[in-house]
């Protein structure tokens, strides 16, 4: 929990160095396995928990489109299992993704988006629990960071999601395992993980953040009511001055 904390707090002292925009989100997380022992593959399915975090959006290019986006996420992975007796893995993991996003639209404005990018995962606790059966008892075994799973956990996501405005957005993710989480595991012997799922968010910066090459966008206010930058320009120029006395 303690690299979690410095983690989160790199995360949100970059963002204050650059001004870029910081978001948190919260929501549904589906996770599975991919579980061989001794060569046979585990029945499994996927498991509901919950995934949240934080992120900041750090801007690489002049029209707002490309955008860096490092987060921090506590989620709750595992499966479901399938056989006899049923059971489930529990794995409580902090993922840190590390994603390049493209956003359609103008900042401050309604926009879609699409991303993909690396994640590094830290497993923190877990447990495999089997349901009682015929002559089964239940039974609870606590999975041992470093020796029952590894606890470092790496792979690939991607993502989809939309901003409302100024401020709410929701986002689909899917993340895949590419490592082999069995500490002495091999083709025969392995776990990887995956998860997907549902998440809403607030944007809780605001809209004049800095491009991460340098120089402030003053006039970037210009986009909040969906106009291009030349539109805009053109209805400033033209717009009738006050009269005398207002």
């Amino acid at each position: 929990m303690k690299k979690t904390f410095l983690l989160l707090l790199f995360i949100g002292s970059l963002a204050t160095i650059v001004r870029a925009q910081v978001g948190f989100e919260a929501g549904l997380n589906m996770a599975n396995l991919a579980i061989e022992s001794g060569g046979n593959k585990v029945g499994t399915k996927f498991r509901p928990g919950a995934a949240m975090g934080l992120f900041a959006d750090l801007r690489l290019d002049q029209n707002a489109h490309i955008y860096f986006e490092p987060g921090a996420y506590y989620q709750n992975n595992g499966a479901g299992l399938t056989g006899t007796p049923s059971g489930k893995y529990i794995i409580n993991a902090a993922n840190f993704p590390l994603n390049l996003e493209y956003k359609s639209g103008y900042k401050c404005g309604r926009r879609f988006w699409v991303g993909i990018g690396p994640y590094i995962g830290l497993n923190i606790n877990g447990s495999v629990d089997y349901n009682s059966a015929t002559g089964i008892p239940a039974s609870s075994t606590e999975l041992v960071i470093g020796t029952s799973i590894k606890e470092v956990d790496y792979g690939i996501g991607l993502n989809v999601g939309y901003i409302g405005g100024k401020h709410l957005f929701a986002r689909l993710h899917y993340q895949l395992g590419l490592d082999n989480e069995v500490p002495s595991g091999d083709s025969k012997n392995s776990l990887k993980q995956s998860s997907g799922g549902l998440t809403v968010g607030y944007m809780i910066r605001g809209c004049r953040a800095r491009s991460v090459f340098g120089g402030s966008r003053r006039h970037e206010g210009n986009h909040w009511r969906g106009l291009k930058k030349n539109h805009w320009s053109t209805r400033q120029r033209f717009r009738t001055p006050p009269g005398p006395g207002v």
